[in-house]
């Protein structure tokens, strides 16, 4: 959201029963329209172009401030389905609930990037479909929603390929072949 009411103005008053000086108990801020705004955009890559059971992946999700000014704010990546974070690895400043790893960004410096690099197992029993991660960034005041999300999705590697009834009978052939020419010259090469 961005603040477009004009100039905000921050005022604080203190007072104390036996204060002798009252003229420092107050004080005030003014910021001009567009101070607080920001723009953090997130984005995913990933070490792998397929998925293959039991080969862990390791994805990199890096936040950026676009903006003029330091930002703060949170970070959301959703673990893709049947895939755990490896032991349990969950980085600093970040919490995991269930499929939800939450990571804080702090006071984050315009122009400045923050990678996380997550290693997730991929089970050696796993047949789903397509990986698809997701990343969602927000900050107070962020004006530019359109670079807040991203996704990655993974393909499965393809099942390995069964030999077919012709090639099982070449391989066949080839070990008649290679067993008559070893009888025939009694273990010297052929």
């Amino acid at each position: 959201a961005t603040y477009t009411g004009g100039t905000a103005l921050a005022t604080a008053v203190v007072s104390a029963p036996d204060d002798q000086v009252s003229s420092n108990n107050n004080a005030s801020v003014s910021l001009p329209p567009g101070t607080l705004d920001v723009d953090l955009s997130v984005a995913l890559t990933a070490d792998k172009s397929l998925v293959i059971p039991g080969m862990p992946i390791t994805y990199t999700m890096t936040v950026k401030n676009e903006s003029a000014n330091t930002a703060s704010g949170q970070v959301v990546f959703t673990v893709p389905a049947g895939f755990t974070l490896a032991g349990a690895a969950v980085p600093s400043n970040c919490t995991l609930a269930g499929d939800q790893l939450t990571c804080l960004i702090t006071d984050l410096a315009p122009g400045a990037s923050l990678p996380f690099t997550l290693k997730l197992d991929v089970p050696g029993t796993y047949n789903g479909g397509p990986a698809v991660a997701t990343a969602v960034v927000s900050a107070p005041h962020d004006t530019v929603p359109g670079n807040n999300n991203a996704s990655l999705t993974i393909p499965p590697a393809p099942p390995a390929a069964v030999p077919t009834l012709g090639e099982w009978a070449l391989y066949l052939l080839m070990l008649l072949a290679a067993g008559m020419c070893m009888r025939q010259t009694r273990g010297r090469r052929c």
